[in-house]
């Protein structure tokens, strides 16, 4: 199954609705919004999970952008979501009780 890797730039909590709004940066730079349900928005292990399409990233010759802690997908379409190890995340967002 290929899967694309989006580069997110901003992620909102909608606790009413149970979902996520999302800005990613797609290919070319160019920025995207969309809304995913928490039920499909899953954790994935950086190094072993196998539907990443981009194995090459993993190398060690790579310079990581990405926090490889913070790696995520979504369950129903496939596309994979990874956060800037250098970006400045809420903490009380990201340990929020629907999160976890």
């Amino acid at each position: 199954m290929f899967t694309t890797r989006n580069l997110v730039f901003r992620l909102d909590l909608i606790p009413e609705t149970e979902q996520l709004h999302i800005l990613k940066i797609g290919m070319f730079g160019i920025p995207r919004s969309c809304i995913v349900d928490l039920k499909n928005f899953e954790k994935i292990d950086f190094r072993k999970e196998d539907s990443y399409s981009y194995r090459w990233y993993k190398t060690i010759t790579w310079v990581p952008k990405e926090d490889r802690n913070m790696v995520f997908r979504n369950i129903s379409t496939g596309e994979c979501f990874t956060f800037s190890h250098r970006g400045l995340w809420n903490q009380e967002g990201l340990n929020h009780e629907l999160l976890n």
